[in-house]
């Protein structure tokens, strides 16, 4: 029997070995996982970071190629363009009307006003600054001394001496009242409170503008669709015309029927000329509200 338990003793603590190595080594294994996992992971968010700038500096080249100062809008003469041109307009990305889109005026003037407030929080931290008055004087001269000896064997001996002297002084005064020194932090917070409305002011502003620029940009693409459609059916109107016409010609057509066909043309050609007028509307639009030029 005592040799049955040293045998057993012996395999159980070669199982327990075995099993702290396997556990040891599948630690190793899940902690170079997650260092493997972990340098993937941040290798692909500094790609994408990377990728997210170039596309940045892309869309903000082109915004300057594309932008349009105040004496360049409404030059482009849209309605001079044809049919095939205006179907083969293409429109420069949102990113790129976005960011010319803060030169608009109207958001213009919300920027300016939200720098004029945080430049106002910038005095008002500064505000100390007039409770403190700094002195500094220097003085610089000549200090003439007379001496006079006298004794009863010599006659009167009169002497002067010149020193030079220079002083100087510097100085602090701290002048303030106590409602200045209380009211302070106040106004601080109140300069803040400002600068923040001016901030929320301007995120509107830009957030209406991008709500015109998308509607206008959506409108511009289905009426592109429109423009394609609707040539199409006033052509399709006009080669049925002519066929009619020859048809009516040679007596094979009343002229009721030809009559109908010309009426369908006309009315085809109407519908174009609207979505025509509402298309170049929507462009010289587009262009006013981003400053951007558009092909």
């Amino acid at each position: 029997m005592k040799t049955i338990y040293n045998k057993t003793n012996s395999l159980f603590c070669f199982s327990t070995k075995f099993c702290c190595f396997v556990v040891l080594c599948m630690m190793t294994s899940a902690s170079n996982s997650y260092a493997q996992n972990g340098t993937k992971n941040s290798n692909t968010q500094e790609k994408t970071a990377n990728d997210t700038q170039i596309k940045k500096e892309r869309a903000r080249i082109l915004a300057n190629d594309l932008y349009l100062d105040d004496s360049e809008i409404g030059t482009s003469q849209y309605e001079n363009l044809s049919d095939s041109q205006m179907i083969s307009i293409e429109l420069p990305p949102l990113s790129v009307l976005f960011q010319n889109m803060k030169r608009n005026p109207t958001y213009r003037q919300a920027l300016i006003k939200y720098q004029q407030a945080n430049i106002e929080v910038g005095k008002q931290k500064r505000d100390p600054l007039d409770w403190i008055t700094g002195t500094a004087n220097y003085n610089y001269g000549v200090i003439s001394g007379v001496t006079t000896n006298s004794s009863s064997s010599v006659a009167l001996v009169t002497s002067t001496n010149d020193n030079e002297k220079a002083y100087w002084n510097v100085g602090v005064e701290f002048s303030a009242s106590l409602a200045d020194i209380f009211n302070y932090s106040a106004n601080v917070k109140s300069a803040k409170l400002d600068a923040s409305y001016s901030k929320a002011q301007m995120e509107q502003t830009e957030l209406e503008l991008k709500q015109k620029v998308i509607q206008i940009y959506l409108t511009i693409k289905s009426q592109e669709e429109q423009l394609k459609v609707n040539t199409e059916m006033v052509n399709m109107y006009a080669a049925t015309f002519k066929i009619a016409e020859g048809e009516f010609e040679n007596g094979e057509k009343e002229a009721g029927s030809l009559a109908i066909i010309k009426k369908d043309e006309a009315l085809a050609v109407g519908v174009l000329q609207r979505v025509k007028t509402s298309f170049i509307s929507n462009l010289m639009l587009l262009e006013l509200i981003t400053h951007t030029k558009i092909h």
